[in-house]
């Protein structure tokens, strides 16, 4: 485990892009543009293709409940049943098939509240090769290996920064093939198992992020479906991509924050574990309405403290129309932006974006910054922020891993001190102790998953996971929605509470407050800053009215 450098000071004049951020930065951040912007391999795609099919295709699969030893979740063991009671069948229709699949007590993994309820299968016909890469036996997922595929390594890479448990595209891969391996042997899939293909593609997820690299990312997506024959993709999935998977009737199961409308055109191809770019605007406007309108910034430090408040937000330009939204909201509830700002999310202009903006907002006046960016730009703004000896209040939103320790540890600490916000995700934990760190070891203990992304990969597989054992037997992309339709988690564990009500396509349902501690240890990787909370959660767009619970004691 590797240690922490000291974020906190990044001396310098403020003059061009990158002056004083020393020589290695540079070097860092060129590596990284390339890695990411450039095609990973020559124009010879699914060359190297393989099918990682982790488990002997013709085990039926689990029989009911497992048994196996639980997985911890981050949330209280769930009660024996389910409290919302939906059954594993819902959404299997009448099919013949259905009769061999009968409820049995409980949930598929005791204790694991993110888990559908248990279902016992007794063989039979499944319906065979009911959808585009469904057979008898196999449920066929895409993933798609790109030179970087962790997102710690792109924000280390270009902060200058050691980002604890940062990982190589090989440890993802093969996180990706245990945690298959795991859902295999302790999910209900009727017959069949996960089967990951790998495969190295032109396209680039940087590039895509960006709205361009859509020959590439359609190239990719054809062969997904005709050369792959994929069910659903699991790769790293910017809308530019996602949308050429769908077209291709390939579901992207976790699009990077796109607006909900993407979701409502596009089903029942897409879903996701992460909120959509809207349910992100809900939580600020709630927030900034209810805990700060109409008051003095009293969380600004320096010579903003106490003044009104002037409100600036900043959010990347792939989230346009959630910005935009959000900015109407808060006019129209009687509290104005000053200055809103996109910038391309682009990692070689991000620098210069975050020095532009921040120059910006402190000669006016801003007291209180809604900071919808990522890790990356907010790393370069609050450098910037010190050095102009400017100190507002920063209203985190949780967008693109910014409420995470080993993001928050990056930022400057004087800056970092004063922030605050919504944020979807659940209580911190040790990096070696989550449900995806211990489904891994369960499945391969001689070996370490990617520790900074092995939760990511095991919600999306969860989801996946989910959706088919809720979809029955007859496994097609519709009963894959409709599955998740009648899914709701059995609580709120890691990961706040999950369900998909009609009109909605990603997981979260619920939010806490946080705010950050420099002085705080982080249980996830023992270095110091950590962001707390009065452990409560909220329903989204519903914070309770009164003072914010924001720089108290994290008793509830």
């Amino acid at each position: 485990m590797r240690g922490q450098k000291n974020p906190r000071q990044l001396p310098g004049a403020r003059g061009r892009l990158l002056r004083g951020y020393g020589p290695v930065i540079c070097v860092v951040a060129a590596f990284f543009v390339m890695a990411l912007v450039a095609p990973t391999v020559a124009p010879q795609r699914l060359v190297g293709a393989t099918n990682q099919n982790t488990t002997p295709s013709g085990d039926p699969g689990p029989q009911g409940s497992t048994g196996a030893t639980t997985v911890p979740t981050g949330g209280s063991s769930a009660p024996a049943g389910n409290s919302s009671g939906q059954t594993a069948t819902s959404a299997a229709g009448s099919s013949p098939a259905s009769a061999h699949a009968v409820a049995c007590s409980g949930l598929q993994i005791p204790g694991d509240v993110y888990a559908p309820p248990c279902e016992s299968w007794s063989g039979g016909n499944n319906g065979g090769a009911t959808a585009l890469g469904v057979t008898a036996t196999t449920v066929t997922l895409a993933l798609r290996e790109t030179a970087i595929m962790d997102i710690a390594s792109v924000v280390g890479g270009l902060t200058g920064q050691e980002v604890q448990g940062a990982a190589s595209p090989a440890d993802v891969v093969r996180t990706y093939q245990v945690l298959a391996q795991f859902f295999n042997q302790h999910f209900q899939f009727y017959g069949r198992k996960l089967v990951i293909k790998v495969y190295q593609g032109q396209g680039s997820p940087a590039t895509e992020i960006l709205g361009g690299g859509q020959a590439n990312a359609t190239a990719d997506a054809i062969d997904e479906a005709q050369q792959l024959g994929a069910f659903a993709d699991v790769s790293i999935e910017a809308p530019t991509f996602a949308q050429a998977l769908v077209n291709q009737k390939v579901i992207a199961t976790n699009p990077t924050y796109p607006p909900q409308s993407f979701f409502a055109q596009n089903a029942p191809y897409a879903w996701g574990f992460w909120p959509d770019c809207n349910k992100v605007e809900a939580m600020d406007v709630d927030f900034v309405l209810k805990y700060l309108k109409g008051l003095p910034a009293v969380y600004a430090g320096g010579n903003l403290k106490g003044q009104p408040r002037k409100v600036g937000l900043i959010y990347g330009d792939s989230a346009a129309s959630c910005g935009t939204a959000a900015v109407q909201q808060l006019a129209a509830a009687g509290m104005p932006v000053t200055d809103a700002r996109s910038y391309p999310v682009d990692i070689s202009t991000l620098q210069q974006s975050a020095q532009t903006i921040t120059s910006a907002f402190a000669s006016e006046g801003i007291t209180t910054v809604v900071d919808i960016a990522d890790p990356i730009t907010t790393f370069f703004m609050t450098n910037y922020a010190n050095e102009d000896n400017w100190t507002p209040e920063w209203v985190q939103s949780g967008s693109v891993f910014s409420d995470t320790d080993w993001a928050g540890q990056l930022y400057n600490q004087s800056e970092w001190s004063h922030a605050f916000g919504p944020s979807t995700a659940g209580s911190t934990e040790s990096a070696r102790a989550s449900a995806g760190y211990a489904a891994y070891e369960s499945e391969s203990p001689s070996t370490t998953p990617a520790e900074s992304s092995v939760d990511m990969v095991y919600d999306q597989l969860e989801l996946v996971a989910i959706a088919i054992e809720m979809a029955g037997p007859d496994l097609t992309p519709q009963t894959f929605g409709e599955g998740l339709r009648a899914y709701k988690s059995d609580g709120a564990g890691a990961d706040g509470a999950w369900a998909f009500p009609a009109g909605t396509y990603t997981a979260p349902q619920d939010a806490r407050i946080v705010w950050w501690d420099p002085t705080a240890t982080s249980v996830f990787n023992g270095a110091m800053g950590a962001y707390q909370s009065n452990n409560a959660r909220y329903p989204i767009g519903d914070f309770p009215a009164g003072s914010p619970p924001i720089f108290k004691s994290t008793s509830p």
